[in-house]
C-alpha cells in the first residue's frame, strides 16, 4: 500500500512539471500566434496538453490521497484486530491460570492421599515377620504391620525362654549364641547380652508358652573364627544364657539342700 502511494506521488509531481514545462510554451507561442508567425493550432494543442496534464497530476493526488485513507483504514482495522486478539488472550490465560490452579490443587490432595497410603519404614532393613497377610486389608493406625531388622544397627536375638527358667535370667547377663549353619566346635559362638525379658508369657500355636528375650549382639564375630559370619533375619540359633558362678559344691548341695527343705515343711 505504500508502495502504490509513493507511486502515485511521483506521478503527480512528474505530471506537475510536464504542466510547469507546458505553460512555459504556452507562454512563448502566444504572442508568436497573434503576431501571425505561428498557427493557432500550435498554440491550443499546447493548451490541450497543459490541461492533461495537470489533469493527470490530479488524479495522481486523489489516488494517493485513497491509498493513504485506504492505509489508515487497514490500519485501525489491526490496531482493533491487536486490542480483540489481545482482550481474547489475557481472557485466555485468566481461564487457562485458573485451572492450572486447580489442577496443582488436584494434584496436590491425591499426592496428598498417595503419601497417606504409601508404607514406609523408618529406616532401611530385613523384614523379619509379616503381621498383616490379607491383601486390602484395613488396619488402624499404630497397628504393627511388620517386623524389621535394621541393616546397620545391632544385631537382636529373639530367644523363648521357658517359664521355670525365667527367674534366673535378667537384663545385663552374658549369653552365648551359636548359629545351626557354623559348628561351635569348629567356629566358636556369637557373644551376646541380654537386653529386655518380656514381663508375660506368648503362646503361639500348638507350642508351650514362653517368655519373649531380646539379646543384642554387639560384634558378628565368632569365637574360634576369623571369618564373618553370614546372618538372615529368622536364621534358627541356640541361646545359652549364662547365670552366676557355682562351685561344685554348690550342685552336689543344691538338690540336699532341698529335700531337707521339703522334709522339715509341715504337711
Amino acid at each position: 500500500m505504500e508502495r502504490s502511494i509513493a507511486e502515485k506521488v511521483a506521478e503527480a509531481r512528474i505530471s506537475s512539471s510536464q504542466a510547469m514545462l507546458i505553460s512555459e510554451e504556452i507562454a512563448l507561442l502566444k504572442p508568436l500566434v497573434e503576431a501571425g508567425h505561428e498557427p493557432r493550432a500550435s498554440l491550443l494543442s499546447a493548451r490541450t496538453r497543459h490541461q492533461q496534464a495537470e489533469g493527470a497530476a490530479e488524479l495522481a493526488r486523489l489516488a494517493a490521497d485513497a491509498h493513504r485513507s485506504d492505509l489508515a483504514g487497514k490500519i485501525r482495522e489491526m490496531e482493533s484486530l491487536q486490542i480483540s486478539f489481545r482482550a481474547e488472550a489475557a481472557e485466555g490465560l485468566v481461564d487457562a491460570q485458573t485451572k492450572a490452579a486447580q489442577f496443582l490443587s488436584r494434584k496436590d490432595a491425591l499426592q496428598g492421599k498417595v503419601r497417606h497410603a504409601d508404607i514406609r519404614a523408618p529406616l532401611s532393613g530385613t523384614v523379619s515377620a509379616v503381621h498383616i497377610k490379607t491383601r486390602g486389608a484395613v488396619v488402624q493406625a499404630g497397628t504393627v504391620l511388620a517386623d524389621i531388622v535394621p541393616a546397620e544397627a545391632a544385631l537382636l536375638v529373639r530367644a523363648q525362654i521357658p517359664p521355670q527358667k525365667v527367674a534366673s535370667v535378667q537384663p545385663g547377663q552374658t549369653a552365648r549364641i551359636s548359629l545351626s549353619a557354623y559348628d561351635p566346635s569348629r567356629y566358636g559362638v556369637l557373644m551376646g547380652v541380654v537386653e529386655r525379658v518380656a514381663n508375660n508369657t506368648t503362646q503361639m500355636e500348638n507350642q508351650m508358652p514362653f517368655y519373649e528375650t531380646m539379646i543384642v549382639i554387639p560384634k558378628a564375630e565368632l569365637t574360634k573364627s576369623a571369618k564373618k559370619p553370614e546372618i538372615v533375619a529368622g536364621m534358627p540359633l541356640t541361646v545359652d544364657i549364662l547365670g552366676e558362678k557355682r562351685t561344685i559344691m554348690n550342685y552336689i548341695m543344691t538338690p540336699i539342700q532341698k529335700s531337707l527343705s521339703v522334709a522339715f515343711r509341715e504337711q
